[in-house]
């Protein structure tokens, strides 16, 4: 609207006289030089054609506009963005010129001058839905987040239903630690779009973090038939992967499997493949999943790990204790390869040294207590070993 009004004032030959008269009229009366200057910037200084063969005309400021978009097609930002400058300085109106001096701070990364500039268009024109999106948007990317989640506020004081506001909100408000605001934002944005898959999966991924895995599965279980391309792929994992920590496992491999005949050469759709399986007490079906996953991505630790169990459940224990050797190269964690190993040597009655792998799990948080019961274990199993011996002897 307000880029609309100057295209009257300027481009039509009519409406400039009339205006001209108008500013020599005040002043005639000691009104100022102000104006004058201001009707300078305005003047016509050439008549040319538009690409429709129509006549136009242009004032300093138009030719001003022309070079800055000039320096923009020769990718001179910086250059660009001293022109636009100018131009708004001269005429403050020109929301062409604004949006342009965005694009050119954006290229040139420098987002807090962008917000400024943005800013300033909201001083003088503070209901403009459009300008204060731009506002929020820069505000964001110069990490003024505070400043940005007060004009995304403004933004729903004027349009209540504007579902990118609270989408903008709920991020901004998860980003600073205000988790119930940023919930209720997502919701809201959900409400207004109800195929809004991204915040659904956004929201699922809040309620997960606090714990509520049931609120978390029914927003990915909405999510994931609304999601297309790579983020439909990515939702079904979370929801795969949300099935699994709620012990379901028949649903997760049912995801998974899916998954994978999306995109066979991803590891970790094998990996939580082969964990559904494994879970499942489906030991065949899991090992192939495991093998694929660590021949498609070589370090994977945990599915060395994973294996190495699968391998001790199908008692194949070389093959365990080969695959736990091999992931004591790459993993980080190596508590729970000690393990598998130590059970290896436990099925091939080598209690000896199972209690030697066993020790070396001792200390993990994750893997410590059930080390400490397979090393008693262990002293148990020979025992009986020894007295079965000496009965036979």
């Amino acid at each position: 609207m307000m880029r609309k009004s100057f295209l009257v004032v300027v481009i039509s030959g009519v409406l400039i006289l009339p205006v001209v008269l108008v500013s020599l009229s005040c002043a005639s009366k000691g009104g100022g030089s102000a104006d004058a200057s201001a009707q300078e910037d305005k003047k016509v200084i050439k008549t040319t054609t538009d690409s429709r063969g129509f006549e136009k005309t242009l004032t300093e400021v138009d030719l001003m506009y022309e070079t800055a978009q000039q320096f923009m097609s020769a990718q001179q930002f910086d250059k660009a963005a001293e022109e636009l400058e100018r131009v708004l300085a001269k005429d403050k109106s020109r929301m062409d010129a604004l949006h342009d001096l965005g694009k050119c701070y954006t290229q040139l990364k420098q987002y807090d001058k962008a917000a400024d500039a943005y800013g300033k268009a909201v001083t003088a024109y503070p209901d403009d839905v459009r300008l204060l999106a731009n506002l929020g948007h820069y505000q964001v990317l110069s990490k003024q987040y505070e400043p940005a989640i007060a004009t995304y506020e403004k933004v729903l004081t004027l349009e209540p239903d504007n579902h990118d506001a609270y989408v903008r909100l709920g991020v901004l408000y998860k980003g600073t630690g205000d988790i119930e605001k940023a919930k209720a934002s997502y919701a809201k944005a959900i409400e207004l779009d109800p195929k809004d898959a991204q915040s659904m999966g956004t929201l699922a991924k809040i309620y997960a973090d606090e714990g509520d895995k049931e609120k978390a599965m029914e927003l990915y279980e909405m999510a994931a038939p609304l999601a297309t391309g790579d983020e439909a792929l990515r939702m079904k994992s979370q929801l795969g992967r949300s099935y699994i920590e709620s012990q379901e496992f028949d649903k997760s491999a049912q995801v998974f499997s899916e998954l994978v005949a999306a995109d066979p050469e991803k590891a970790s759709y094998r990996f939580n493949l082969g964990i559904s399986y494994l879970k499942n007490k489906q030991y065949d079906e899991a090992v192939p999943q495991f093998e694929k996953a660590i021949e498609l991505e070589p370090s994977y630790g945990d599915a060395y790990q994973y294996l190495a169990i699968s391998y001790n459940q199908v008692k194949q224990y070389s093959k365990a204790i080969d695959t736990a050797k091999a992931g004591l190269e790459v993993a980080e964690n190596k508590a729970g390869l000690y393990c598998a190993w130590g059970k290896s040597l436990e099925k091939l009655q080598r209690y000896d040294e199972a209690v030697a792998k066993f020790e070396k799990a001792v200390g993990d948080p994750q893997w410590g207590s059930y080390a400490k019961k397979q090393i008693q274990r262990q002293a148990d199993l020979k025992k009986r070993a020894d007295a079965i011996k000496q009965q036979q002897g």
